[in-house]
């Protein structure tokens, strides 16, 4: 419900308005634009902090992307015996005794 004339707005249209304008930023020349604040101290982000950035049903989307390269690779592999995986990876010709480990 829109609130005409001295009316009190809704809780929802409080929320609304304090959304879009706490979650704005306008595009400069250049094509870039300020990450509120608050999302920046929520999500991590500080200056040199890295983004993907995407589309999905027509929104952009951004990603904060890992800062070290083996926290990319968390959780990418299973569970199972590394000894096992290494063996079966390394064939049959692998002598392990001969490597000296």
């Amino acid at each position: 419900m829109a609130s005409h004339g001295g009316a009190i707005p809704s809780a929802t249209e409080r929320r609304s308005k304090h959304e879009s304008r706490v979650n704005r930023a306008i595009v400069d020349k250049r094509g870039r634009v300020t990450i509120p604040r608050r999302l920046r101290e929520t999500l991590g982000i500080r200056r040199g902090t890295e983004l993907r950035f995407g589309e999905r049903d027509g929104e952009l989307v951004a990603v904060v992307l890992p800062t070290d390269p083996i926290d990319a690779l968390v959780g990418l592999g299973d569970a199972a015996n590394v000894d096992r995986t290494l063996d079966d990876l390394r064939g049959s010709g692998y002598d392990r005794d001969l490597d000296g480990r």
